[in-house]
């Protein structure tokens, strides 16, 4: 069993259209959570069990849709392999972590250049 110190952010990134890229982002900082997991746990299991914990976001409609979000599982600044289990990094008892959920949010700023023409 690992004792895991979730640091979770909220990252919103307004994504453009026309330029294919993100042009704000804000990062909103929640408050830290500690939970217990057995180290058989997968990373991603690992963050969807962290979020469940933090609750009250699943619960908006926005972020219900896995197409518009991307979760990601930080450990001193390098993003961990979601598909491998805790035991593959050789933790100790006690880890923390930081758990990242992108959402994006479309801006579609669509230039009619045919109707300019005229």
């Amino acid at each position: 069993m690992l004792t895991l110190r979730i640091k979770p952010r909220l990252e919103f990134n307004k994504w453009n259209l026309y330029h294919n890229s993100t042009v704000a982002t804000k990062t909103t900082y929640l408050d830290d959570l500690e939970i217990i997991v057995p180290d058989s746990m997968s990373v991603r299991e690992c963050s969807e069990y962290a979020w469940h914990q933090i609750g009250h976001f699943e619960n908006t409609s926005d972020l219900q849709s896995t197409l518009n979000r991307r979760d990601r599982v930080l450990k001193d600044g390098v993003e961990m392999i979601e598909d491998s289990t805790l035991k593959q990094y050789c933790f100790e008892q006690s880890v923390q972590l930081v758990l990242v959920r992108q959402v994006f949010i479309l801006e579609s700023e669509f230039i009619d250049f045919l109707s300019s023409l005229n």
